[in-house]
């Protein structure tokens, strides 16, 4: 395995005598490691024999959501990623990016939203553990990290819509009853 520690930085150029050892790497059958402080990024062997030659700029950085998708973000954090003017690997990439819980979120309902455009978005199934939302894509792009309901989850609104329904069948039942009466007399 090639391991690239960039020491604490969002961003690193490697140069393309570093890719070359990537790539020899890869068809040695290994895979190569880049860490950043933002997170990290694995590349698996088949994409890594593919690399094109050149330097290459590796960055993870935390920016601003697209207009668009503002409100349905609710201010989750979105992460660039990039590896030069690469994109689509022929192989898995598997990203790790560095994420504190907050007291709400529920790490089994951990997912990743790629953002595919300003308007739109495609879920990628992720998992969180010691500090970090990891998920495989086959792509570099920006990243937001969502927390979906747990499936099941409606139960308590289901509680809530019966109890909706039997309190307003008893006020209709007794507004029934009352009407009745006075209509006897």
């Amino acid at each position: 395995e090639v391991v690239i520690d960039t020491k604490g930085a969002a961003e690193t150029t490697v140069p393309d005598s570093m890719i070359q050892q990537i790539k020899t790497a890869g068809d040695e059958g290994k895979d190569t490691a880049i860490y950043m402080i933002n997170g990290a990024i694995i590349i698996d062997d088949v994409s890594a024999s593919a690399l094109p030659n050149g330097d290459k700029d590796i960055s993870i950085y935390k920016v601003q959501p697209p207009t668009p998708l503002m409100q349905e973000l609710m201010g989750r954090p979105v992460f660039a990623v990039q590896l030069g003017d690469v994109h689509e690997f022929e192989g898995e990439l598997t990203i790790s990016l560095k994420y504190t819980l907050n007291p709400l979120d529920d790490q089994d309902n951990v997912v990743i939203w790629y953002l595919t455009s300003e308007e739109n978005y495609e879920k990628i199934p992720a998992t969180y553990a010691d500090g970090y939302v990891t998920f495989t894509v086959n792509h570099l792009s920006t990243f937001a990290i969502m927390f979906e309901e747990p499936s099941g989850g409606n139960s308590d609104n289901t509680a809530l819509i019966v109890a909706i329904v039997i309190v307003v069948i008893a006020v209709a039942g007794v507004g029934a009853f009352f009407f009745l009466k006075k209509k006897q007399q």
